[in-house]
């Protein structure tokens, strides 16, 4: 009677940028998974055909892309948040080298390091948005 998740009572499967099939492994819970995807809140129709449920994806509209280019510059900022923090951590392993040359080396280095991961965050965020903003 309870909730389970979707991949323990079936597989989902993008059959095309716009259409999901879901391969149910029990026939006796296939209407179960047609109605959940239903009352998901997604405005989603889904069609059954024995084992499978299909549900064909609506075009994204404008308020929808927006909301994923605030979810994509959200995640975006959790990895730069652990990016710091690598670097503080490693920073301060830089700080207990004996040697101030050692330690110097060392920092140039973990900022180089973070520096680089820093600018590949920025560049796939500027891929996703443009690949989420685009009609």
């Amino acid at each position: 009677g309870g909730s389970v998740p979707l991949s323990s009572v079936g597989k989902a499967l993008a059959q095309s940028a716009r259409l999901l099939q879901v391969s149910v492994f029990d026939a006796a819970n296939v209407n179960a998974v047609a109605k959940a995807i239903e009352a998901s809140g997604m405005h989603l129709t889904p069609e059954v055909s024995g084992k499978t449920v299909k549900v064909n994806l609506p075009r994204p509209t404008a308020e929808s892309r927006e909301a994923l280019r605030r979810e994509v510059r959200r995640v975006a900022e959790i990895a730069k948040t652990a990016l710091r923090a690598a670097r503080q951590k490693a920073m301060k392993k830089a700080k207990a080298m004996p040697s101030k040359d050692d330690v110097k080396r060392a920092e140039k280095e973990v900022d180089k390091v973070t520096d680089g991961f820093t600018d590949k965050v920025d560049r796939e965020v500027a891929k996703k948005e443009a690949e989420v903003m685009e009609v």
